[in-house]
């Protein structure tokens, strides 16, 4: 009859409609998701500087903020709720007329014996068939504009070129020199030279000290000799091979990283500081703790050792993350030991005292690790065997306490001001 196509006169409406709101609903979900991420991260700055914020009486404004980022959130996700509700309807809309049609004509038939009434309900049942198959496809396309949403987020974090090029063929089994040489660098997004023609050599066994005035580029440089950035061409070497031709993981064993803000896992104390190995001891653990005079205060804490820290070590202050942090790379063990200020929440007292230890250590034991150690505090430097002043990313001076309190007016001038200040903690 006649009526059966007539039934599915406006199924080919459906794939532009689908496609539209299929289109629609991709928007959305992406809309959502970036607004969930703002809110999450303004949550997430607001819980860790809830300190400051009480203590400038600015909770009013900070939850004034977040409700706005939240009310964003809520409008994104009533969008998201509502291009979900229309997807279904549209797409047993044909259906429905289908039936609405069949009814309307194929009745009649029936009634003059045109048709039978098996072969109508026949048909009728067909088409009603069609309407589960045609609600899971709307649902199935609406959960892959939803899934591709969430990967577009994802795409555009793994599609962010590695400025870092791939390990070179070399390895290094022991460290016996580290030489930079003519290195200058400069920031992609920012001409002006960071450093500027620095050369020096460490050999093994030694300790060397760096220091400089704030902005003087000294970060900039660990962060190159551990090739957390590119590094220019055949400037920095180690056993007289350049760092580009080395393998990352040759490269970890050979160096670690003590960074001035400590990081550490919502792990137990010991294996904080066992993160790097695969076996370990208690005695290991105790020894590194009483070396950086941390291990008194551990003991004072429930659980002690065993006692599981909060994010990133909330529940401890800023000293004692700092020296965990310390006593995970010793727990490493590599030949080349770099602290990047990470002794600058503790007092001059017990950062004294942990060198001395530390210095102490490493003269009586026979596998001697090489230090570099960059901090503020003169008197951190004074029993290096030599010391690096950097002054506008150049190299001012290299030379004992003693040498550079003549020949470098930034460490002579550095070593003035803190002498005074020590005078005047003293008074």
């Amino acid at each position: 009859p006649s009526w059966t196509l007539q039934t599915l006169v406006l199924m080919p409406l459906i794939p532009p409609l689908v496609a539209r709101l299929l289109k629609v609903i991709y928007d959305n979900y992406r809309r959502q998701q970036d607004k969930f991420a703002a809110m999450s991260g303004i949550s997430q700055e607001i819980i860790s500087g809830i300190r400051v914020i009480k203590s400038y009486a600015q909770e009013f404004n900070q939850t004034r903020l977040f409700n706005v980022f939240n009310y964003q959130y809520e409008k994104a996700s009533n969008q998201v709720a509502k291009s979900d509700a229309y997807f279904p309807p549209i797409m047993e809309f044909g259906v429905t007329i289908g039936s609405v049609i069949l009814l309307t004509l194929g009745a009649p038939e029936v009634m003059d014996e045109k048709v039978t009434i098996g072969a109508f309900f026949a048909f009728y049942q067909y088409i009603q068939r069609m309407i589960w198959p045609m609600t899971a496809l709307g649902i199935g396309f609406n959960n892959i504009q939803q899934g591709k949403a969430s990967f577009g987020r994802i795409a555009d974090l793994l599609m962010v070129p590695n400025d870092l090029p791939d390990s070179g063929p070399c390895e290094i089994d022991n460290f016996q020199s580290l030489k930079v040489e003519n290195l200058s660098f400069a920031y992609p997004e920012r001409p002006q030279l960071v450093l500027k023609d620095i050369s020096f050599e460490i050999k093994a066994g030694e300790t060397i000290g760096l220091i400089g005035e704030t902005g003087s580029g000294k970060s900039t440089l660990i962060e190159l000799l551990c090739r957390l950035y590119p590094v220019p061409e055949k400037t920095i070497f180690y056993n007289s091979i350049p760092i580009e031709e080395l393998k990352k993981r040759s490269l970890s064993r050979l160096v670690s990283l003590v960074p001035q803000e400590a990081f550490l896992f919502s792990k137990p104390i010991q294996e904080n500081i066992a993160f790097s190995q695969q076996e370990w001891s208690m005695d290991q653990i105790q020894t590194l703790s009483q070396l950086l005079n941390i291990d008194e205060e551990i003991n004072q804490i429930p659980l002690k050792y065993e006692a599981l820290l909060g994010e990133r070590g909330v529940n401890l202050s800023g000293g004692q993350k700092q020296r965990l942090t310390i006593a995970r790379a010793l727990m490493a063990s590599t030949p080349l030991i770099i602290f990047d200020d990470s002794l600058s929440a503790v007092d001059a007292k017990t950062e004294r005292k942990i060198l001395e230890n530390f210095y102490r250590r490493n003269h009586q034991t026979t596998k001697k690790s090489t230090l570099l150690i960059v901090s503020h505090r003169i008197a951190s430097l004074i029993q290096t065997d030599r010391t690096i002043v950097l002054k506008n990313g150049e190299v001012e001076s290299i030379g004992s306490h003693r040498q550079l309190l003549l020949n470098s007016p930034t460490y002579r001038q550095l070593n003035l001001l803190q002498s005074e200040s020590v005078t005047n903690d003293e008074l």
